[in-house]
């Protein structure tokens, strides 16, 4: 049995690798001066693309985050029905407290809508329906629409 002095080529290593990556970086000596500043551009504006791209990441992350201008609590539309009006009233609780509402006599509520810091109740009455839009911050209604029926 004989034994043999062969070379076996070597496996690059990570420091080969790396090295390997940067070449496209490094100016060789044989380019002219304009491949120089073509290179020098090209690594320039994928810098700045990159520099853009965390900029408005960073941007939309920031407008996600922040409660929005005016706003008393987190911007929520909330819609109830008559037979599941506590899903709406739970966010009111948060805003206000203690609102009391002046609706005619007799008059029944079918449904009311919750929206950042206003809500509107549509009742019907014996004189008509109608709906009234209340702002939660101070209590007070902002407006009272009455709905006219038309008969044909």
């Amino acid at each position: 049995m004989t034994t043999t002095n062969e070379q076996r080529p070597s496996q690059p290593t990570d420091d080969d690798n790396a090295e390997n990556l940067f070449e496209l970086f490094r100016p060789r000596p044989d380019d002219p001066p304009n491949i120089r500043y073509l290179r020098l551009a090209v690594i320039s504006m994928g810098v700045i693309l990159l520099a853009v791209f965390v900029a408005v990441i960073g941007r939309l992350i920031y407008l996600m985050t922040r409660p929005l201008p005016g706003a008393g609590a987190p911007s929520a539309i909330v819609s109830a029905s008559p037979s599941n009006p506590s899903a709406a009233l739970a966010t009111a609780t948060a805003l206000a407290a203690d609102i009391q509402l002046q609706l005619p006599p007799g008059a029944r509520i079918r449904g009311h809508t919750l929206a950042v810091n206003r809500m509107s109740v549509h009742y019907e009455s014996a004189p008509g329906e109608g709906i009234m839009v209340i702002d939660l911050e101070t209590g007070r209604p902002l407006s009272h629409v009455k709905i006219l029926s038309t008969k044909n």
